[in-house]
């Protein structure tokens, strides 16, 4: 679908286009284009040889100036059509984007001879909704820890379940040891037991059963009994 044509009257400077003319949505960025039509001469002056600009504000004031690089001629050479392709900053923030068109001629040196500008015309940038990367992971990094707690709450009272078993175990074998003991002094404790036992190996992964604990318990319970 090809782009509305906006006419400048440079008799009035203005640019004629209705009220409230969406400009583009929040974050638009390089997307929209404007086409404009302007006579080629105005008052005898040529416009072909000037340099066209769009020079604009957003809602916050930022201010930003787009060069036009190309225009076409009509085949009469009387219009001049010229496009603005709509950049960031123009959509930076939702509200009104104030723009003005400005026609300069340059000498060989840089220094403006003429200028003609348009008054300043409104149009709107829609409300939209931009995900920001940091607030995104700062959420996800909260909801993990709150997981993370909720597990570990888990493990706590299994942990407190596996210890009591094992003290159990290790007392009814002629070591008396209680529930609140480290593993490492019931490690201690299973040693002393005249059973002939090579020992005990502890797995606490977390991840060896949902929030459970495998005991390998040699000597004292079966290899690999689920404690849970």
């Amino acid at each position: 679908m090809e782009n509305k044509r906006y006419k400048i009257d440079l008799d009035t400077r203005a640019v004629k286009m209705p009220a409230g003319e969406v400009i583009g949505v929040y974050h638009d960025k390089d997307v929209n284009r404007l086409t404009f039509e302007v006579p080629a001469t105005y008052k005898g002056i040529d416009l072909t040889e000037y340099q066209i600009s769009i020079n604009y504000v957003n809602e916050e004031e930022q201010k930003d100036v787009y060069f036009i690089e190309n225009y076409t001629l009509s085949d009469d050479a009387s219009i001049i059509t010229f496009d603005w392709l709509v950049g960031a900053t123009a959509c930076t923030v939702p509200g009104n984007v104030g723009f003005t068109v400005c026609f300069k001629k340059l000498d060989s040196e840089g220094n403006i001879i003429n200028e003609i500008n348009t008054k300043l015309t409104r149009m709107k940038v829609l409300e939209g909704c931009e995900a920001v990367e940091s607030e995104i992971e700062e959420r996800y990094m909260t909801d993990l820890a709150g997981q993370l707690y909720k597990e570990l709450d888990e493990v706590k009272k299994h942990g407190s379940d596996v210890k009591g078993r094992l003290a159990a175990v290790i007392t009814e074998k002629g070591v008396p040891t209680a529930s609140n003991e480290s593993f490492d002094d019931m490690i201690a404790n299973a040693k002393k037991i005249s059973t002939g036992a090579y020992g005990m190996i502890i797995n606490t992964s977390l991840y060896t059963k949902p929030y459970g604990y495998v005991c390998g318990i040699y000597g004292l319970l079966p290899t690999e009994t689920e404690v849970s």
